[in-house]
């Protein structure tokens, strides 16, 4: 139950003396799930490149179903392929609500089905591939198969044109990188900068992915 359903305060002499923040009641612990399948559909996979390509969904899962993402796995036409889950958000029980799957779908598979629960077994321990994404954090600069870069030490290769035509460039302030079994992903933060003065924020989002030698840019 809640202590207090608001945050309030206690003035004196104009002044905040006391403040009572709501306490919240902790999770409860997980539950053991229950075993499940949900056929998924892949629109548009007409004329997938033969080895394959990243795609990233959503998936919503019923109260109480699946409280771990290693009882979930992806099966491709009866075979479980390699895949990345996330839960991106819980219900009340700790449950997952909504759980974001990373996989590589394949040219010609018809059958997609997500299975989770107690008796799904947890993967393999699986290795990160190579992804050619490179990553100096001290040059602030990103190289991907030293064709395609981001280096914030020449002057920034992101321009930001408005419309009067000034020019602003990329200044990278921070450099994060995670590798996992399917993507290697990068993200750069920052601001477009015009004569030393820093401007609109952006931050940067690359993913290479070594299965099907593509990489994915998200800019914002």
């Amino acid at each position: 139950n809640l202590v207090d359903n608001a945050v309030k305060f206690t003035p004196e002499g104009g002044r905040v003396t006391g403040l009572t923040v709501p306490l919240y009641p902790a999770l409860p612990p997980p539950g053991p799930g229950r075993d499940g399948r949900l056929p998924l559909t892949l629109v548009g996979g007409e004329g997938l490149p033969p080895r394959g390509w990243p795609v990233v969904s959503g998936v919503p899962l019923p109260q109480g179903a699946l409280f771990d993402m290693a009882h979930a796995m992806l099966v491709i036409n009866g075979r479980r392929v390699s895949s990345e889950f996330t839960a991106l958000s819980r219900w009340p029980d700790a449950s997952v609500r909504w759980l974001l799957i990373r996989a590589v779908a394949l040219p010609g598979a018809a059958g997609y089905e997500l299975r989770f629960g107690p008796s799904v077994p947890p993967a393999p321990p699986a290795t990160p591939g190579v992804s050619r994404l490179a990553l100096d954090s001290a040059k602030k600069s990103i190289s991907y198969g030293g064709q395609v870069w981001l280096d914030a030490g020449a002057g920034g290769h992101l321009l930001l044109t408005d419309a009067a035509g000034q020019a602003f460039a990329a200044q990278v302030e921070s450099l994060q990188a995670a590798s996992g079994p399917l993507v290697t992903r990068a993200v750069a933060k920052g601001h477009f900068v015009r004569n030393g003065r820093p401007g609109w924020a952006f931050e940067l989002d690359l993913e290479a992915s070594p299965t099907t030698g593509t990489l994915r840019v998200v800019h914002t």
